[in-house]
């Protein structure tokens, strides 16, 4: 795939004008999602939201099932300036609101599902993927769901808050979730030493607006306890 020598999209504006509720692939609305993706590779960056000018905004703006991959930097990039870190509360301004990425924290394949735990925004629906080479973007959609919901037939099955702390990718306290998905029907194999990572869209308020990739995590072997002793301390 011969790329672009410098990004394979970018979203701007000037001080006049807003380049809001766009849409690099997928709408989510259930018809076509699979085919509605785009392929994204061999850019320096794959997307860049640039930062506002003036009074501009560059919000609710989303990215779904794209193969983004294979670029020499970020596959998504806010402000055009590497990785924006996470930050506590995600109350922000600018590209896409500098939108939280999720934390995955866990991931394994389990009696046949694939179980992956994390950290997110508290709305977000999260895609998730399987990362390029390079482990910073998602070249292969495996599947969505939704923090503290049932969405897509997928249900979360954590409760309560969990923090993260990580000197890239920043610092923060947000709702876990939880998800276990058949392998058998995803649409790529997932096995020990898959590399996954997943980003956040928001879906209240501004609907739509869509994180940077968050963090890859490589898929462990499950871990059985099989014998535990211990002491009464007295």
């Amino acid at each position: 795939v011969q790329g672009n020598t410098a990004y394979g999209v970018v979203i701007l504006s000037n001080n006049d004008l807003n380049a809001d509720d766009n849409i690099i692939g997928s709408n989510g609305d259930g018809n076509g999602d699979d085919l509605e993706g785009n392929l994204i590779a061999n850019n320096t960056k794959g997307i860049v939201i640039a930062t506002p000018a003036g009074a501009s905004t560059h919000v609710s703006n989303r990215i779904s099932r794209n193969s983004i991959y294979d670029n020499a930097q970020l596959g998504i990039d806010f402000n055009n300036d590497g990785v924006t870190a996470n930050d506590n509360g995600d109350a922000d301004t600018g590209p896409n609101e500098l939108y939280n990425f999720p934390f995955i924290t866990r991931s394994n394949v389990q009696g046949g599902n694939l179980v992956i735990s994390g950290i997110a925004p508290g709305d977000a629906v999260i895609e998730f993927y399987i990362a390029d080479a390079g482990g910073t973007e998602g070249k292969t959609y495996l599947f969505t769901a939704q923090v503290n919901n049932t969405y897509l037939g997928i249900t979360d099955d954590s409760t309560g808050t969990a923090s993260y702390s990580d000197v890239t990718y920043g610092t923060g306290t947000d709702e876990k979730f939880g998800f276990s998905v058949p392998v058998a029907g995803l649409p790529a194999p997932v096995t020990t030493g898959t590399i996954i990572l997943a980003l956040s869209i928001k879906s209240t308020s501004t609907v739509n607006s869509t994180s940077e990739f968050g963090p890859a995590f490589i898929s462990t072997l499950p871990v059985r306890l099989i014998q535990f002793n211990g002491s009464v301390d007295k």
